[in-house]
C-alpha cells in the first residue's frame, strides 16, 4: 500500500512537470512565429522550387535567430536556405527563401522537412514548421550526359562525342528522337537526328556521333545542344557541352607555294600565298627580285606597287591588306623570252648579212678617164674580181657588154677576152679557171668614144658566174658605172 502510494505520487510529479514544461514551451513558443509559405511544394525532377520562410520575432528586444533544417539532405533532394542567421527587431519579421534542387533521376516521393527558428541569446527560444516536397517526373528517359574526348581541337580535326540516355521507369520506353546541333554563336555547324525506338528498363542507351571541323573552322567557343522530344516533338530533356577550336595563325611566308613552267618563248612563273590558318591575315608584303639585266623581259600580270634597284637586282614589291582564312594571293609573271630570241635572231641576220656581204666573191666595175669625153679619146675600163669567201671557187666568168657608142680597143694589159658582136654593142668574156680564198684580179679594158659625149656615160653592169664549194654556180653582178664630162 506504501509502495502504491510513493508510485502514485511520482507519476503526479512527473505530468505536473510535463504540463509545466508544455505551458512553458507553449509560452516561450509564442516569443517567434515561423512560418511556410506554400506549406506543401510540388517539385518536378530535374528543377529547382523554392518557398518563402517568415520568421516574426514577438519579443519586445531585438534578437538573433538561427535557422536549421532538417533533413538537410534527402536522398536525391539539396535543399538550400539563403541565410542560416538573421537578426530581427522587436515585433518584426523577416522573410527568407529555401530552395530545393530535386535531381533528374530522383524517386517519386513526399519528404517532410522541418525548419527550426531558435534564439541564439535564449535557447529555449524556438519554434518549427514544416514543408512537404512532392516531387513528380518530368520525362521517364533523360539525357544523363554529353561526353567528349577532348575539349579543345585544330581546324580540320574529327570531333566524337557520346550522348548518354537513362530509362528510369521499370518498363520499356515508348519511341524517342534525339536532336543534336551543334553551334558557333548562331551559326550551325553540324546537325544530326536520331530516332529511339526503346530503351530498356532501368537501364541506359548511348548514342556516338563524330563530324569533322572545317579546314578553316573560327577559332572559339562552340556548343554541342542535345534535345529529347517525344513523338508529338515536345521537349523532353535538354543537355549541352562546350568545345574549344584553337586559333591557328602562321607567317605569311610558311604559306608560299611557287611554281615555274618553261617554253620556248615564255618562261611563267606563280607565287600563291594562301592563308591556311583560322584567323585572318595581318596586311603583308610579297616581294621578288630577278636580276638587273633581266628587267626588261620582267613582264606581271598584276603591277608590283614598289619597285627599287639593289646591290644590281631589281626588287618588286605587291602589298596585300589582308587575306581571310583559306583566301589566295597569287602573283603572276612572265620572262619574255622570245625577246631575247627576237634580239639574237636580229643579230644572226646581221651577222649572216655582213659574212654574205663580206664572204661571198664580188664584182666591181670602174672607169678611169680625164677630161671631157670627145671622139676617139681614150677611156680605160676595170672589172676587179674579188673571191673574199673562205673557200675555192671554180670556172670563174667574167662578162661586160661595151654599148655601141664605144670602140674597144684592141689594149689590154691583164688577161684577153673573147669578144662577141650583140646587137646593143660587144660583149667581152673572161675565163677563169679558179680563184683561191681572199685573190683578187683586176680585168681591164680601153674604149673609145665613136662620138663626141655630153653630160655623161653610163655603163652597165659587170656579171660574174662561179661555181662553189657546192658546185652550185652562182651569179652576182656590178654597179652600173657613171662616166661623168
Amino acid at each position: 500500500m506504501k509502495y502504491y502510494i510513493v508510485n502514485r505520487m511520482k507519476r503526479l510529479f512527473i505530468t505536473s512537470f510535463i504540463v509545466l514544461v508544455l505551458i512553458a514551451t507553449g509560452v516561450v513558443a509564442q516569443s517567434v512565429d515561423v512560418t511556410i509559405s506554400p506549406s506543401s511544394l510540388v517539385a518536378t525532377s530535374g528543377e529547382t522550387q523554392s518557398v518563402d520562410i517568415t520568421i516574426k520575432n514577438k519579443q519586445s528586444v531585438a534578437d538573433t535567430f538561427s535557422l536549421s533544417l532538417f533533413p538537410s539532405q534527402f536522398e536525391k533532394v539539396s535543399p538550400s536556405m539563403e541565410s542560416f542567421l538573421v537578426t530581427i527587431e522587436p515585433n518584426s519579421e523577416k522573410t527568407i527563401k529555401l530552395y530545393f534542387t530535386v535531381a533528374i533521376d530522383s524517386d517519386i516521393i513526399s519528404p517532410v522537412f522541418s525548419v527550426t527558428a531558435k534564439s541564439t541569446t535564449d535557447s529555449s527560444i524556438s519554434n518549427t514548421e514544416n514543408v512537404i516536397l512532392t516531387i513528380q517526373r518530368k520525362s521517364p528517359v533523360y539525357i544523363r550526359d554529353v561526353a567528349l574526348e577532348k575539349y579543345a581541337f585544330n581546324p580540320s580535326e574529327n570531333v566524337e562525342f557520346k550522348v548518354k540516355l537513362v530509362n528510369l521507369e521499370e518498363t520499356t520506353s515508348a519511341k524517342y528522337f534525339l536532336k543534336i546541333n551543334v553551334l558557333k554563336g548562331r551559326d550551325t555547324v553540324k546537325s544530326f537526328h536520331e530516332s529511339i525506338d526503346s530503351i530498356g528498363a532501368k537501364s541506359e542507351f548511348s548514342v556516338e556521333k563524330s563530324f569533322q571541323l572545317d579546314n578553316y573552322a573560327s577559332p572559339g567557343p562552340y556548343v554541342i545542344e542535345t534535345q529529347l522530344v517525344d513523338l508529338s516533338n515536345n521537349l523532353k530533356y535538354a543537355k549541352s557541352i562546350n568545345f574549344n577550336v584553337n586559333t591557328v595563325t602562321q607567317p605569311p611566308t610558311e604559306y608560299v607555294e611557287r611554281s615555274t613552267v618553261y617554253s620556248v618563248a615564255v618562261t611563267t612563273t606563280t607565287i600563291k600565298t594562301k592563308n591556311e590558318g583560322n584567323v585572318a591575315l595581318p596586311a603583308f608584303t610579297v616581294t621578288e627580285s630577278v636580276p638587273k639585266f633581266a628587267q626588261s623581259l620582267f613582264s606581271p600580270l598584276i603591277e608590283p606597287g614598289k619597285t627599287e634597284d639593289s646591290n644590281g637586282r631589281m626588287v618588286y614589291s605587291w602589298q596585300v591588306q589582308s587575306l581571310a582564312p583559306g583566301e589566295q594571293y597569287t602573283v603572276t609573271y612572265n620572262f619574255a623570252i622570245w625577246r631575247i630570241w627576237l634580239v639574237i635572231g636580229i643579230i644572226s641576220g646581221v651577222t649572216y648579212g655582213l659574212y654574205k656581204w663580206l664572204a661571198t666573191p664580188k664584182v666591181v666595175k670602174g672607169v678611169r678617164h680625164s677630161g671631157e669625153l670627145k671622139r676617139g679619146k681614150e677611156v680605160i675600163v676595170l672589172v676587179e674580181v674579188k673571191n673574199r669567201s673562205f673557200h675555192e671557187i671554180k670556172d670563174v666568168e667574167v662578162v661586160d657588154v661595151v654599148p655601141k657608142i664605144l670602140k674597144v680597143l684592141d689594149k689590154f694589159d691583164t688577161l684577153r677576152p673573147k669578144g662577141r658582136k650583140l646587137p646593143g654593142g660587144i660583149e667581152l668574156r673572161w675565163a677563169i679557171d679558179s680563184m683561191r680564198p681572199r685573190e683578187e684580179r683586176v680585168l681591164t679594158y680601153k674604149v673609145v668614144p665613136v662620138v663626141d659625149i655630153e653630160g655623161f656615160l653610163n655603163l652597165p653592169q659587170a656579171q660574174m658566174t662561179y661555181v662553189d664549194r657546192h658546185k652550185i654556180r652562182r651569179g652576182i653582178v656590178s654597179k652600173e658605172v657613171l662616166a661623168k664630162v
